[in-house]
């Protein structure tokens, strides 16, 4: 899911991750068991990682269950 930083804020966040909002068409959410969430806020708005971007990660976890990632490292 791409959005603004500004859609950010300051505090918790949450977004719902389903087959619309898959990065591929071909590759449904619902059909794969467990995940792996990653999220990566871009300094220069790339979809490419790049140094100085902020990351994190979270999972494995079952495609339904809520997940709570932090963002809590920077990409070499």
């Amino acid at each position: 899911v791409r959005m603004p930083a500004s859609a950010l804020g300051k505090g918790p966040l949450s977004v719902k991750l389903d087959d619309a909002s898959a990065m591929s068409p071909q590759v449904k959410l619902s059909t794969t068991p467990n995940v792996v969430v990653v999220a990566r806020v871009s300094k220069q708005g790339g979809a490419a990682p790049a140094a100085g971007d902020l990351e994190g990660e979270a999972g494995p976890a079952a495609n339904n269950a809520d997940v709570k990632l932090v963002i809590d490292r920077v990409h070499p």
